[in-house]
């Protein structure tokens, strides 16, 4: 069963909500409000490095920039330094699992809409770490 991913300094369920609930969040400023929140110096995000925290907060800022401010995956894979859109799309799937559980965007009761149509598969890992989840 997989584990939730982790930053040094904040767990992703905190990261994601306050995220997705901070009004003053910019496309501009959300590195460096990540970099701080995590305690992940700004350099290192933007490196080929694929450490795991790195990584995970790649995938979380990928996450956050594509339902919050609706860029496409081509923008945010140059916004990150990446080479193209189908590392976008990896990161997506890392995390649509996680924010199902928090009920973020585009999260749908039913299981239909965006994230059930574009990755079927992942049901079967979010009701695994939901049910792992206790109360």
């Amino acid at each position: 069963m997989r584990r939730p991913p982790y930053f040094p300094c904040i767990s992703l369920d905190d990261f994601l909500t306050s995220f997705f609930a901070d009004q003053t969040l910019t496309p501009d400023n959300i590195l460096e409000r990540a970099c701080a929140a995590t305690g992940i110096k700004k350099d290192n995000l933007l490196s080929e490095d694929r450490t795991t925290p790195l990584a995970n907060l790649r995938h979380a800022i990928a996450y956050v920039l594509r339902y919050q401010f609706s860029l496409t995956c081509r923008s945010i894979a140059t916004f990150l330094g990446r080479r193209d859109h189908t590392t976008v799309l990896s990161s997506l799937k890392q995390i649509d699992p996680y924010a199902r559980h928090l009920r973020l965007p585009p999260y749908s009761p039913s299981g239909a809409g965006l994230s059930a149509h574009t990755y079927p598969t992942w049901e079967v890992h979010y009701i695994e770490y939901h049910d792992s989840v206790s109360p």
